[in-house]
């Protein structure tokens, strides 16, 4: 009985996830090339030089910081889908999905190095 409820729940994480999978791919360098524009060099530098001292599997930790602010950001998206402010959920969700990939990328270019060594 459990299994038969269970398996379109696992069919839709499984869409989401093709979904997601290929958005990354093609917008991937469109969010890298907006991160570039971004002025934060001494940022970028002084998180770079944080994370030399971490070891590879260390590193991985520092993607669990951007997802603390975004958090909230999609509670705000749902609390607003709840009470069926249809437009305005969905342009939350998405923006904080962006921000989310573009925050990734963020990461990913000043960790690359660590996480490959």
């Amino acid at each position: 009985m459990m299994r038969r409820i269970l398996q379109p729940i696992w069919v839709l994480l499984a869409i989401i996830f093709l979904i997601e999978a290929w958005l990354w791919d093609h917008l991937e360098p469109i969010v890298a090339w907006f991160v570039a524009l971004i002025p934060m060099r001494a940022f970028k530098e002084w998180l770079a030089e944080r994370v030399d001292t971490l070891s590879p599997a260390m590193t991985l930790i520092v993607f669990i910081v951007p997802v603390i602010p975004l958090f909230p950001l999609k509670l705000v998206g749902f609390w607003l889908l709840a009470h069926e402010y249809w437009l305005s959920a969905i342009l939350t969700i998405i923006f904080a999905k962006f921000l989310g990939v573009g925050v990734a990328a963020f990461v990913f270019d000043v960790t690359r190095d660590k996480l490959l060594e």
